[in-house]
């Protein structure tokens, strides 16, 4: 099951997410650790799982927002069951379905952008968090989709823990 949701995911992503997630997600890194060793702080790691759930979610919300008679962007943490698929009611759920690892103190921190966020606004709405002394991991994932006028939206879902 695990292989047929990071497959399905990295498949999502592919089909939907029309700019490169990479070079995006190395500059984020690479100023949250510039910042944090600045600030005598140990680095930020990148954690696999937690980039994974990330995404997933992220490819959620926009099929959420797409496929339903919403009149605003709704960010929910909780994924609604469907047919045959388990509901999700919050990030550790997402992320125990890539590892079997505990991440202690986990959050997640959902936007939506209709403009293609920049590394520097990232950076500013996570800054309190992404410089915490306690912080140890982070996964942050940008889903690029439409909405339903066709106009562009990013999703940005950010997973961090101690």
């Amino acid at each position: 099951m695990k292989k047929i949701l990071v497959i399905l995911t990295l498949t999502m992503l592919t089909v939907f997410s029309g700019f490169s997630q990479k070079t995006i997600n190395e500059k984020v890194y690479k100023k949250i650790n510039l910042e944090r060793k600045e600030a005598n702080l140990s680095p930020l790691k990148i954690q696999e799982p937690l980039e994974l759930a990330s995404a997933q979610h992220g490819c959620w919300l926009a099929m959420y927002n797409r496929f339903t008679d919403l009149e605003t962007i709704e960010l929910p943490e909780d994924e609604f069951k469907v047919e045959m698929i388990t509901t999700f009611t919050g990030a550790e759920d997402r992320v125990s379905n890539f590892t079997s690892e505990t991440f202690v103190n986990l959050t997640e921190i959902r936007f939506a952008f209709y403009e293609e966020p920049t590394t520097n606004l990232i950076f500013s709405l996570f800054k309190n968090d992404f410089l915490k002394p306690e912080s140890k991991n982070i996964g942050l994932w940008i889903v690029k989709f439409e909405d339903k006028n066709e106009k562009p939206i990013w999703y940005l879902v950010c997973l961090r823990s101690n």
